[in-house]
């Protein structure tokens, strides 16, 4: 993803914890604009490190939109679809789509990621937010002289009740019965596991702004 390390450093990295732990699952997680070639490339790669599931990141506010990347993908269930066929050609394990909160239309988006023959989603990514400012109402982060910001991701407990009303939704939806689904959104402690697991069918945690 996002990393001053080539895709290279992640593939051997990821064969060595396939070597060291070859009983534990391991997740990849790759992102790249509308294209292709990148598409197939990162799929070819990932086939190589061996990863037990592949989540496409078609959603990160992060993700350089700009150059067609990371959320630039994750509203059109026709680019949803061409893209997870492109990674299918070449990786054969579960494909899952990371949603978007932002997106109104994330059942579509499911469908569209079923239809290419993708496992299921993740419920869901980071929020397209604006950091609250200092006291002097400064910008933050603020970059540079000219404190340049710009609107990024909000992560952790704000995200839970939308994440978990996408999952919800999802689960509830009498044609996605086949998704599977990954929670990702705000899990704090065990009580918001088992909220994702009981209302929005999910059976597979991620955990990250709790662990930092």
């Amino acid at each position: 993803m996002i990393s001053e390390k080539r895709a290279k450093y992640w593939v051997e990295g990821a064969k060595e914890l396939k070597k060291d732990f070859p009983d534990k699952v391991l997740i990849g997680s790759v992102m790249a604009a509308y294209n292709q070639k990148d598409w197939e490339d990162l799929a070819k790669m990932s086939a190589e490190a061996d990863f037990d599931i592949l989540e496409l990141n078609l959603s990160c506010n992060h993700g350089m939109p700009d150059k067609g990347m990371g959320r630039a993908c994750s509203d059109v269930p026709e680019v949803v679809e061409e893209i997870v066929k492109w990674v299918r050609t070449y990786y054969k394990k579960p494909v899952f789509v990371k949603l978007s909160p932002n997106s109104t239309i994330t059942e579509k988006i499911t469908e569209a990621c079923l239809r290419a023959g993708g496992a299921g989603v993740s419920a869901t990514n980071t929020m397209f937010s604006f950091m609250d400012p200092d006291h002097a109402m400064n910008p933050y982060p603020a970059v540079g002289p000219e404190k340049q910001t710009f609107f990024g991701g909000a992560c952790g407990s704000v995200l839970r009740p939308i994440a978990l009303r996408v999952a919800t939704n999802i689960a509830n939806d009498p044609h996605l019965t086949k998704a599977e689904l990954m929670a990702t959104g705000g899990i704090i402690n065990a009580q918001h596991a088992l909220a994702y697991a009981k209302f929005g069918r999910c059976s597979v945690f991620q955990i990250a702004s709790a662990v930092q």
